[in-house]
């Protein structure tokens, strides 16, 4: 999606966000009348919004979390059929995992909130990123399982 498309979903979808439920799909259809895709994607934004994806309310979220002194610890630990294979990447709230299912060639990735920073509001903001990533569909975008 072109950067200015994504703002204009972006500054929509913070509006809509204001409104109460029972007025965003009216809101959609007045401000993206003329454009079906933006407005399909926008109501799949607020949908994911509306309710927790599964992984996000499982409790395997709580176990998930290592050691904030060792971001390696998941390493070589299994989760369900997936074995953490490698630490990809790490950043200010969370460390990325590289895991594989011993019968699927496809690697996934797991995100991991660290250790300490699930405060309302960390937990919120990691919320949004999954909704909204699982919202998206773009080949260059990663698809949240």
């Amino acid at each position: 999606m072109e950067a200015d498309r994504w703002q204009r979903m972006k500054t929509l979808f913070d509006e809509a966000m204001d409104l109460p439920k029972a007025e965003r799909d009216e809101f959609v259809d007045t401000q993206l009348v003329d454009d079906e895709e933006l407005a399909l994607t926008l109501r799949r934004m607020l949908d994911a919004e509306q309710s927790p994806t599964e992984i996000l309310a499982s409790p395997a979220m709580n176990w998930l979390r290592g050691p904030a002194e060792d971001a390696d610890a998941l390493i070589g630990s299994r989760i369900g059929e997936l074995r953490v294979d490698a630490r990809i990447a790490s950043g200010g709230m969370s460390n990325v995992y590289r895991a594989s299912n011993d019968g699927s060639a496809k690697p996934v990735a797991i995100k991991v909130m660290r250790q300490g920073l699930d405060s309302a509001e960390a937990r919120r903001r990691f919320e949004l990123e999954a909704r909204s990533l699982a919202s998206l569909r773009h080949p260059n975008i990663v698809e949240l399982l």
